[in-house]
């Protein structure tokens, strides 16, 4: 070969290595946004479920946390996104059903906005103990009574005001008529280092969030309709007379409004095929959460019921309403978690 020749093959062999990292450095990056501290629950679901469709569908979504106003931010961030199927969005429900009650001035309409893909997974809250509580303290009923007995202890910790975990703690106190004295606290890690360190008695708290926690930390309740078939030594509220106490939360992804419907689709079809793949049974088995398949009809009627009972519910404790700030907002009205 020619000098001449070879030098002309080297450069256009070059040129066209250049050209495919351009082009490939110039397509959109995919992911899926999730509003959250790290380390939380839904963190560890996007992620897992992300490993899975990446692997089975040769896809290359990644994962990103915003942990700074991190609910608020995430949802304006995918609104504002294009609707190509290269940004999703996860939430916890609330964001979808509660916050439009408990916050002013929002700035998405969960329904106008977005468009559903699925219900990821539904997930239960819990009465979780410390080890501050005797260990012959095992049920709701033997709690209260211990707190009776012990005022200093009554503090009943939740993250963040205005949560779903919030209702539950007012309700706790409102259906036993026990003088708890619920506890804001701005992210589930802070309020269960407090629980380990015996400056708080009890929580409630998302279920997979107390998994490994160490001596003296037990769930002595859990708001599911039934005992989840991975935690079955838990029983339900509903079981110990609080059938009040019985709610659920979810993970929805969501697109932004906008997106062909044919494409959505395509993302739906990856989404269920993922919820039907063992990895993914395992991952429901580790998190404590169940999956659930939904149509888009069926969540936005899920939606529609969800925040009409929520909101009757915040009326009736008479939570203040929150503005929603571009800012980061004080520890006590910190977005959900």
């Amino acid at each position: 070969m020619k000098r001449r020749s070879f030098l002309t093959g080297t450069a256009a062999a070059l040129f066209t290595l250049r050209s495919a990292r351009l082009f490939a450095a110039s397509q959109p990056a995919k992911r899926l946004i999730f509003g959250s501290p790290s380390g939380a629950v839904g963190g560890k679901l996007a992620s897992g479920v992300l490993d899975i469709i990446n692997k089975h569908f040769n896809d290359d979504y990644t994962l990103q946390v915003i942990d700074t106003r991190n609910t608020l931010q995430a949802t304006e961030t995918v609104k504002a996104a294009l609707p190509d199927g290269n940004t999703l969005l996860q939430v916890q429900s609330g964001a979808m059903t509660l916050f439009p009650s408990t916050y002013r001035g929002l700035k998405y309409d969960p329904v106008a906005d977005f468009v559903p893909l699925a219900i990821m997974a539904e997930y239960a809250f819990t009465l979780t103990l410390g080890p501050a509580v005797p260990a012959t303290v095992t049920n709701v009923d033997t709690y209260l009574a211990w707190v009776n007995q012990n005022p200093d202890y009554r503090d009943l910790g939740f993250a963040l005001y205005g949560s779903q975990s919030h209702l539950m703690a007012l309700m706790l106190a409102r259906e036993k008529e026990v003088a708890l004295r619920p506890q804001s606290y701005k992210t589930a890690d802070a309020m269960l280092q407090d629980l380990q360190k015996q400056n708080l008695a009890a929580c409630i708290t998302i279920g997979g969030n107390t998994l490994g926690m160490g001596p003296g930390v037990r769930t002595v309740g859990i708001s599911s309709p039934t005992r989840l078939e991975s935690w079955p030594q838990v029983a339900t509220f509903a079981e110990q007379g609080l059938s009040q106490l019985t709610m659920q939360g979810w993970y929805g992804w969501f697109a932004p409004a906008g997106m062909p419907a044919a494409a959505a689709q395509a993302l739906r079809d990856q989404i269920v095929a993922a919820q039907k793949t063992p990895e993914f049974a395992a991952l429901e088995q580790r998190l404590l959460v169940t999956s659930v398949l939904a149509s888009p009809a069926q969540i936005r009627e899920r939606m529609s019921l969800e925040t009409t009972e929520l909101h009757s519910l915040v009326k009736s404790y008479g939570l203040t309403q929150m503005e929603a700030a571009s800012r980061p907002l004080p520890d006590r009205f910190a977005t959900m978690v």
